[in-house]
């Protein structure tokens, strides 16, 4: 192996086992024997000096998690000695070269190692002439299964299994496939291998001037571990498997030697075993081209070729070789830090005068002088007497860099290689008459470390140095008195130090200069993962971070050699795998984060070179340094994106292999008045004939007068191509094209893979497959050059499109300029295309070899498929094969393999056998942005800009109309032209009004009268119409506004535009007045949202008009255009053209517009908006849809009522109804929560109207005309108004299924304002759920009976927070939605929902356009399509949609969501509580009135309590009475009391004890509750506690419902057998103490009195620890504080271990909790077909109604939180918890 001569081992180093004890290691011909065991040792090479002692433990503990044993590392001697020692690795070679001397040398090093008495063996690797006894020798090299030590006594060891190969400077990277390490390590240990050792295992990196010569600073070695310390996959699980394999075999390995069995010609058994107990056998197929299935012991077992199988028990194969069951890993080289800002110092060029350290005559040997102390050695000497012309000048060197200065200017370089080191220089210099100074900068890249006499092997300038063309012809200056200068100056000033940088002067940047250093200072970035330098930009030189030299760098010298893809079967060389052929031999230098502080850390880059390249081209290609280069580029306009994006977007380009970044040169940026070199000049040549030909050789020689060296191109100069200049292709397809010159590559400059969006029109796009398509045809056709691009009015398609800021954009362009293309407008990758084209890329890449260096042959493989194969030479084929079918796929047979061709693909082969891709076979996933609202709405302040009249606001008057562009100059869009009309005729005049073009807004008086505007094809319109006016004077105002300007065609900048006339007024006396000028602005500010997300303004609500951040116009907005055209499925195969490809009609044309966080400031950025026209949408219907500004919809809607969630979540559950493709969000007003007392309007009035007869039908007319009377301008509903139906609105149904419901009215559509997507739970009550498949099924079921209105009730149902629930209603109105409670998508009802409304939609033009036709297809099948014949598989109760009438693409009852069941974990298992006794009132304590007889509840507490058992304001009633009973009174025992309620819920109290509880349930509100009670001798004391879970809200004078004790209430068992107390004196308290008290307010709460308990007993405060409040007392409040929990998942109380209350966080009502009270009745499993009622598919029997509570986050502050529970019946507080909710 090549090392660096100070980089030598002294002896391999043995780490045992995880042993910090001394062992005996002794061996035997079979293993090494470690306490006289043997072992099987498996080893890694990790060299310590080439990672970072903080790598160390974690490289360590890689190597053991891969079940080695061993690590092997060099002792590198100039690290621990202070001299060179004499230890030779891998001498043996040596010895061979010299004989007897190197005989006596090996013998003498033996002798010395075994002097040291170390108690280890001793080894010689690559011994294989002589070993001495006393050593053991060993193998190194790819493959050692055939290595034999010499000595029987001696183990067979591998001290170097080379796992990859080093990588040098101009080579490619070397890689060894897995499967073949893999394969060579096992045949060596089936051959009796007893020790193994990996190089490398890590490599790590060459830090400083340590490399070898002509080593990469990288050390790579394609190791397990890569250079960062990082896992290769799938070599190193690959190859830990195989330890484990083989560390299975080893009891059988040490015991015995094997038996060879043969299994056929080229396979083989290798079987050790010892014992009839013991066997391990390895089954070998050495053939590279052919798996085989062999039997052995009678089993079969398949052997893929060039493998081993290993079979521990000589039965069961637990690994082969080439069976790779990991995936591999690619790793990533993410920027974290884009660009630094750079200072640079120039070192200078050493002259003899300046600089130079001594003086000599002749040349010297480069390390004889500076001792590898620098790699730079410079010698300097003056020339003079030229003779004529620029002098030849010829430098011979004994390597390895020459960098040529003539007078201080760099002339050029030259270099060698690893294999000649040695170099001439000879080429032509500028030089003048007089002395000229001459510089020769050698520099060293690495010391060679291996062959004879390494040590005195030659660097530098040796000569002969000529000078030719002199006055002597040739002057030889080899023996003249050179000066020299060891080292660079910034080295001998210590530049890359901290001291020495700052004592240096530093300047501004100078680009691509030789000699020059440049320094920056930078942060750590945060996070863990490996760091690394791109340093792909530069040339050549060193780099330092904080004073630590990190290597060498040399991109400019790119990888020569063949890279294509390598079967791993068959001998390994380090030629047969490279990669990344004509890129850097290294791009990426390891920063090791132990090296960086947190901040200021100062990296200093020396750049030898600058960067410069020679740039021509043949008919082949574009030449780059003289290499053919297949080029890809991409389109990244800069203007159109900040230059904050500007890093981003080009490495973006990076990653998806582009080479070429394409940029518009803006003149209007650059230049003070318009240019004259026009883009795709050629069409307008072609128009204006000679002239036009006269000016395109004008351009084309001005271009080369410039001398930038570079080729120049003219696109689209199809008629006339100058011969200076390269004409090119611009087109959606381009195979065809060809340069007017036979030495002109093929390029293809305007690759249109999308379109521009015009205003009026819809989203173009074109399918990935299409463009990928195109571009692989244009290639395999000899294409060499391709640019992602597209240029038509203005619309450029790019790689990245970006925005067209301010007025910027095209006549008739949207301020979008996204284009389809592969970088969206914000930035993001657009999937599939990005990574479909990256992927062809690549493939492209991989090709270029064999592209560049032959012509094509092309075959015809059918009658629309053909071959076109490049073959340059034997080793080199790459083909492309092509399918131009539109409709078919076919499987074409090439050089006698088939490949699959789907239609329109082509497949490409870079090794003319191995498809590695396909145009149309798409494996990228697709992803569909989301569009997030983070602020939902601003507050905005307005300003009315005014409509200019004559008399106010007119720049100038003159006769006559003006156009536009010459009055404003582009200055504006804007041009008002104002004038006065009187003297009517008749009635209101009619206005015509006609226009260039592009938009007219009409004013008269003041007042709006219409609007009229162009389009892109026809920017010229007319305004006709009758207008308001009154009798005098009427001021028209007649407001002109552009949308851009033309920017194509003949002379487009004389195209006119604005009111050009005649304008007539039918009626009236014509006069004109010209005038200027109008606006009318919106402002607000607002803070930048957080985070790195793209932002949009969503101006979906407006009109037309402009917007401006912070003064920065965003661009034109222009919604209420919405886009015409027809929008359908579009299929990638068949030729692409503008108008085949289209999405978003009907819609904006643009409705989201770019906001640069760049243009942010954190805080008060201001907003502005121009609305020319107004937004506003006109919403009316007929029988068939809602129409929306007159265009029938579909419309899917989704209940959300804001008082059941918290404003917080209000934007989530809006954007999940979105991403759900819903229209609507309905919601209820609550007029509790709006109206100062109770509204009359009712929702589903029908039912009430019907059974009140005919005083209902006048109140539901009433409200019908009420609500038509605010002018709304929208349609009104009644929903289940089944019996009655005012004309003016539109009856609709509620219902679980609504398929056959139809509106009393022909010119009404079918509306379903309630679909049920599940019951609310009730107390007592079972959970109900409607299955996904059953919803769906309805859903469509509708629809394609004719519905055009579909609303889910409820789509989130939230909490029914406080005591807003109705009668017997659950706090939690979950209702089974597809958003659950606490606003997470219920799976797999969202995400089939969802799927269903994407369905519906899709065949929404079809639903609206017409009626459905029906054919039965059976007796319960029925359709509205007619299928063509082909047969669909319907299940059970389910309707499939197919929006094309044959693509079935979505069932209801085919599921393909995922089921997903949310968790409820605990955050805090535990509280630590405080308790309050509110203790039970009497008559004399605490009653607020005293009444006889019963009263009913609501009467008395208007519902106004706070009692927590009432839950925040639902009330609870206490009535007490006293009870005198006699001795005799209780002779026959406890009394029984009845007591008889019309509801909710009983507690019963006798002397302060709980007696019992009764209860009524949803069905039975009522309730009686009778039992014995405990009573005394004497006065007792009765009280009932009478609480409400909730008001009635449905039914006739529902709010008449009697509630309370009602009587009777009896007393049975006394002396007079009954006692009825109905009519005695009772006392009135409304509400709880603690109510009061307001104990669970933070104030309320400190302000009680929290004590100990002593005993029970009523009215007592009290404070306990858990212990003491575990006896589930009644009537007790508890509190406690918490801090919230870290994360965003929603949260809930777990209150299953309490009884029946109400429960308070930071004062706020989280609602009523009822745990005790079970759900009862049956719950079984629920098949989704068959109707659906709410009475099956229940769950949750016998366990709590509602067991978990939600606790909205945004109620909560970090810490501190208050928690107040009050408990009615008792619970056990030490059982609540929190938890979160999860899926």
């Amino acid at each position: 192996m090549w090392r660096r001569v100070d980089m030598i081992m002294s002896a391999l180093l043995f780490f045992s086992l995880a042993r910090s004890v001394l062992a005996n290691v002794s061996y035997d011909y079979r293993a090494i024997k470690i306490d006289d065991k043997r072992r099987i040792l498996l080893s890694g090479g990790i060299h310590y000096p080439r990672s970072t002692p903080e790598m160390w433990p974690d490289l360590i503990q890689k190597a053991k998690d891969s079940a080695l044993d061993v690590i092997e590392t060099y002792v590198f001697w100039n690290g621990h000695e202070p001299s060179p020692g004499k230890i030779e690795n891998e001498y043996g070679p040596v010895e061979w070269e010299i004989k007897a001397p190197g005989r006596a040398y090996s013998h003498w090093a033996a002798q010395m190692a075994e002097n040291t008495k170390a108690g280890v063996p001793w080894i010689m690797c690559k011994q294989d002439y002589d070993a001495p006894d006393n050593v053991i020798d060993t193998c190194n090299g790819f493959y050692c299964e055939g290595f034999v030590p010499k000595g029987k006594d001696k183990p067979k060891m591998w001290t170097e299994m080379w796992s990859g190969w080093y990588t040098q400077w101009g080579g490619p990277y070397v890689y060894r496939p897995a499967e073949d390490d893999a394969f060579a390590v096992a045949r060596f240990f089936q051959n009796g291998g007893a020790f193994m050792n990996y190089y490398m295992f890590h490599g790590g990196t060459n830090f400083g001037n340590t490399a070898g010569r002509f080593v990469v600073t990288s050390y790579d070695y394609d190791s397990p571990i890569d250079e960062y310390g990082m896992p290769r996959e799938p070599k190193y699980t690959h190859l830990t498997n195989l330890h484990k394999a083989i560390k299975k075999c080893e009891t059988a390995l040490v015991a015995t030697d094997a038996k060879v069995t043969k299994l056929g010609d080229n396979q083989e058994a290798h079987e050790y075993s010892p014992s009839p107990q013991t066997c391990a056998a390895f089954l070998a197929n050495y053939d590279p081209n052919f798996q085989v299935k062999v039997t052995y012991n009678g089993l079969p077992y398949d052997l893929p070729p060039w493998s081993i199988s290993i079979l521990p028990d000589c039965k069961t194969e637990v690994y082969n070789t080439a069976k790779v069951s990991v995936p591999g890993f690619q790793p990533k080289m993410t920027p974290v830090i884009h660009s630094f800002p750079w200072e640079s110092y120039f070192d200078g060029v050493p002259t003899a005068e300046n600089g130079a350290k001594f003086s000599e005559k002749g040349l010297h040997e480069q390390l004889s002088v500076t001792w590898d102390k620098s790699d730079y050695l410079c010698a300097t000497l003056d020339a003079n007497d030229l003779k004529n012309g620029d002098p030849t000048l010829t430098v011979m060197s004994a390597g390895h860099v020459l960098s040529v200065f003539i007078n201080g200017e760099y002339q050029g370089n030259a270099y060698g290689s690893l294999d000649t080191p040695q170099l001439t220089f000879r080429q032509k210099v500028k030089m003048t008459a007089g002395v000229n100074k001459i510089s020769l900068l050698s520099s060293t890249v690495g010391l060679a470390n291996v062959g004879v006499h390494f040590e005195r092997y030659e660097q530098g300038v040796l000569g002969p140095v000529t000078l030719e063309v002199v006055k002597e012809g040739k002057r030889d200056m080899s023996q003249w008195q050179w000066s020299y200068q060891v080292g660079l100056n910034g080295e001998n000033t210590s530049l890359y130090t901290e001291a020495g940088s700052s004592a240096a002067k530093w300047g501004a940047v100078a680009s691509k200069r030789p000699l020059t250093w440049y320094k920056t200072t930078f942060n750590a970035p945060e996070g863990n993962d490996p760091l690394a330098l791109d340093m792909g930009s530069m040339g050549k030189g060193i780099m330092w971070i904080n004073g630590q030299s990190i290597g060498r760098h040399w991109p400019a010298n790119l990888a020569k050699g063949k890279c294509s893809q390598c079967h791993y079967a068959g001998q390994y060389s380090e030629t047969k795998c490279l990669s990344d052929c004509d890129n850097p031999s290294q791009r990426w230098y390891h920063v090791p984060r132990s090296w960086l502080k947190p901040t200021g850390n100062l990296l200093v880059v020396f750049e030898e070179w600058g960067v410069s390249a020679n740039v021509w081209y043949d008919y082949r290609a574009i030449k780059i340094n003289d290499q053919r280069r297949i080029l890809l580029s991409g389109g990244i306009h800069y203007p159109r994106s900040t230059p904050e994006m500007w890093p981003d977007l080009i490495q973006k380009a990076r990653d998806a292999a582009l080479d070429v970044i394409e940029t518009y040169v803006f003149w209007n940026g650059h230049e003070p008045s318009p240019g004259k070199i026009e883009n795709e000049y050629g069409p307008v040549e072609w128009e204006i004939g000679a002239p036009g030909k006269a000016y395109s050789h004008w351009a084309a020689q001005m271009a080369e007068n410039t001398k930038a060296g570079v080729p120049w191109i003219m696109c689209k100069q199809d008629n006339d191509a100058p011969a200076n200049v390269i004409d090119t292709c611009n087109g959606f397809y381009c195979e065809g094209f060809y340069p007017q010159g036979k030495d002109k590559p093929k390029m293809w400059t305007e690759m249109w893979s999308g379109w521009y969006t015009k205003w009026g029109g819809p989203y173009v796009y074109r399918p990935a497959q299409d463009v990928a398509f195109a571009v692989a045809r244009f290639i395999q056709n000899g294409g060499a050059f391709m640019n992602y691009y597209m240029n038509a009015f203005g619309g450029l398609f790019q790689f990245h499109g970006g925005t067209n800021f301010g007025n910027t954009a095209g006549r008739f362009v949207v301020t979008s300029y996204d284009y389809d293309s592969a970088i969206d407008e914000y930035g993001i990758p657009r999937e599939p295309k990005y990574t479909h084209l990256k992927n062809l890329h690549k493939a492209i890449k991989q090709c270029e070899p064999a592209l560049v260096a032959s012509d094509a042959k092309v075959t015809k493989l059918g009658d629309n498929q053909e071959a076109h194969v490049y073959w340059p030479n034997p080793q080199t084929c790459a083909a492309f094969l092509a399918n131009y079918d539109p409709q078919w796929q076919v499987q074409v047979t090439y050089d006698g393999m088939p490949y699959d061709l789907p239609p329109w693909s082509i497949s490409i082969l870079p090794d003319c056998r191995t498809e590695v891709y396909n145009t149309a076979k798409v494996w990228a996933k697709s992803y569909h942005p989301k569009m997030t609202p983070v602020i939902n709405s601003f507050s905005w302040e307005s300003y009315f800009d005014g409509v200019p009249t004559a008399d106010n606001g007119a720049k100038f008057t003159e006769k006559g109309l003006r156009e536009q562009l010459g009055v404003t100059w582009d200055n504006s869009d804007y041009l008002c032209a104002i004038l006065d009309a009187h003297d009517l005729k008749h009635g209101d005049p009619t206005l015509t009004v006609m226009s260039a073009g592009h938009v007219l807004s009409v004013f008269v008086n003041g007042q709006l009268q219409g609007h009229a505007y162009g389009s892109l094809e026809t920017p010229q319109f007319t305004f006709s119409q009758k207008v308001k006016m009154t009798k005098g004077v009427n001021r028209i105002s007649l407001l002109s506004s552009t949308v851009g300007l033309a920017n194509v065609g003949v002379r487009f900048e004389k195209y006119n535009q604005g009111v050009l006339g005649p304008v007539t007024l039918d009626g009236v006396k014509e006069g004109k007045r010209d005038m200027s000028w109008w606006n009318w602005s919106y402002k607000t500010y607002f803070n930048a949202p957080e985070g790195n997300d793209p932002l949009a303004l969503d101006m979906g609500s407006m009109g037309k008009g402009m917007m401006w951040i912070n003064g920065q116009s965003i661009g034109r907005h222009w919604p209420a255009n919405l886009g015409k055209g027809k929008c359908e499925q579009c299929h990638y195969a068949g030729m692409f053209t503008e108008t085949k490809c289209l999405s978003d009609c009907d819609k904006p044309s643009q409705k989201w517009y770019h906001v640069p966080r760049s243009w942010l400031k954190p805080t008060g950025n201001l907003l502005v908006v121009f609305e020319e026209w107004g937004g506003s949408t006109n919403v009316s219907y007929d029988y068939r849809a809602i129409k929306i500004n007159g265009q029938r919809r579909i419309l899917l809607s989704g209940s959300i009522h804001y008082p059941r969630s918290t404003p917080e979540m209000w934007p989530d559950l809006i954007q999940k109804a979105k991403d759900s493709s819903l229209d609507v969000i309905e919601s209820y007003v609550f007029w509790n929560g709006h109206e100062p007392s109770p509204g009359k309007i009712e929702n589903e009035y029908g039912p009430v109207e019907w059974e009140l007869g005919a005083s209902g039908k006048p109140y539901a007319h009433w409200a019908a005309q009420m609500a038509e009377n605010t002018h709304a301008g929208v349609p009104w509903i009644m929903c289940k108004q089944d019996y009655d139906v005012p004309d003016n609105v539109i009856d609709t149904c509620n219902a679980m299924y609504c398929e056959g419901f139809y509106p009393k009215g022909k010119d009404k559509p079918r509306m379903w304002t309630e679909s049920w997507t599940g019951g609310a739970a009730a107390w007592g009550g079972r959970y109900i759920g409607r299955p996904a498949q059953d919803h769906a099924f309805a859903a469509a079921r509708f629809i394609q009976n004719g519905g055009s209105f579909l609303n889910y009730y409820m789509f989130h149902g939230g909490t029914n927070f406080g005591n807003t629930a109705g009668r017997f209603v659950a706090t939690s109105y979950d209702c089974d939605s597809p958003i659950d409670e606490y606003g997470m998508p219920r799976e797999p009802k969202y995400t089939h929902l969802t799927n269903l409304h994407k369905a519906i939609k899709m065949c929404e033009p079809a639903l609206v356009a017409t009626d459905a036709k029906v054919t039965k297809l059976g007796d319960n099948q029925e359709v509205t399509v007619t299928y063509d014949g082909l047969s669909y598989d319907l299940p059970p109760l389910s309707i499939s949609i197919l929006p094309d009438c044959r693509t079935e693409v979505y069932n209801t009852a085919k599921v393909s969501a995922q089921s997903l069941d949310p968790k409820m974990t605990p955050v805090i298992n535990s509280f630590s509580w405080e308790s309050y006794f509110d203790g039970v009132p009497t008559g004399d304590h605490g009653a607020n009135f005293t009444a006889k007889g019963l009263r009913e509840q609501l009467s008395v507490t208007w519902d106004n309590s706070d009692y927590l058992w009432y839950i925040t304001e639902y009330v609870s009633l206490s009535s007490f009475v006293t009870v005198i009973l006699a001795a005799d009174d209780l002779k026959n025992g406890d009394p029984t009391l009845t007591v008889m309620s019309a509801g909710h819920v009983l507690s019963v109290f006798v002397n302060g004890q709980l007696q019992g509880n009764a209860y009524g349930s949803t069905e039975t509100q009522q309730l009686t509750f009778s039992q014995k009670v405990k009573m005394t001798a004497g006065v007792n004391r009765v009280s009932f506690l009478s609480a409400t879970v909730g008001l009635a809200n449905v039914g006739i004078h529902f709010e008449n419902y009697n509630q309370g004790v009602l009587g009777p209430v009896t007393l049975e068992g006394v002396k007079e057998g009954k006692r009825d107390l109905s009519q005695s004196t009772w006392s009135y308290k409304i509400g709880m103490s603690g109510e009061s008290l307001g104990l669970y307010t933070a104030a309320g709460s400190s302000a009680a009195k929290w004590g100990a308990v002593s005993e029970k007993q009523p009215l007592t405060w009290y404070k306990v620890k858990l212990g003491a409040v575990s006896e589930k007392q009644p009537l007790t409040w508890y509190k406690t504080t918490f801090n919230a929990p870290e994360g965003n998942d929603p949260l809930a109380l777990d209150m299953g271990s309490m009884g029946k209350g109400i429960m308070w966080i930071n004062g706020q009502s989280i609602g009523r909790h009822w745990p005790a009270n079970l759900a009862r009745g049956k719950c079984e499993q629920c098949p989704y077909a068959g109707m659906f009622t709410g009475t099956e598919c229940l769950s949750n029997c016998d366990q709590p109604s509602q067991r978990w509570y939600h606790v909205p986050r945004s109620w909560l502050k970090p810490t501190g939180n208050l928690l107040v529970v009050f408990e009615e019946w008792g619970g056990d507080p030490k059982g609540i918890s929190l938890v979160k909710r999860t899926v």
